[in-house]
């Protein structure tokens, strides 16, 4: 066997390992995210266990209906759609559209809830060895 061919073999044995393990490390983390205690409407949770303290980040996944924002659009007026929103459809401040989706009360902002459609993302998991008695 050549040096190229025993690093190939190497190199698909790493990765077929790699890719096994961070499967795994991707079911532990759902696990973990269901057992965490999550305080009420937040997306950080904690645990603590076997001498670890482990953060716990839900993430969401926001997409949008670029039809359904064009229509958002035509009726918000072009003035008040791009304080929100970027020509390329994409929210241009956070924050005011995080203001807007919770307490405008006109009909645009339900139009604009429409037009975002969100679904779960992979939780997020980090953890700090926590300090046994004794320790400095």
């Amino acid at each position: 066997m050549t040096n190229t061919e025993a690093l190939i073999l190497e190199m698909v044995n790493l990765k077929t390992n790699m890719d096994r393990e961070k499967k795994r490390l991707e079911e532990i983390h759902y696990a973990l995210a269901a057992e965490a205690t999550f305080p009420e409407g937040k997306s950080t949770g904690h645990l603590l266990g076997a001498g670890y303290d482990v953060t716990v980040q839900l993430k969401q996944n926001v997409k949008w209906d670029q039809k359904a924002l064009g229509d958002c659009r035509a009726a918000m007026g072009d003035e008040k759609f791009f304080s929100l929103f970027s020509w390329k459809y994409e929210p241009a401040d956070a924050r005011k559209l995080s203001g807007f989706l919770a307490f405008d009360s006109s009909p645009h902002r339900l139009m604009v809830e429409k037009a975002r459609i969100v679904s779960a993302g992979k939780p997020s998991v980090t953890f700090k060895p926590v300090m046994q008695q004794g320790e400095a």
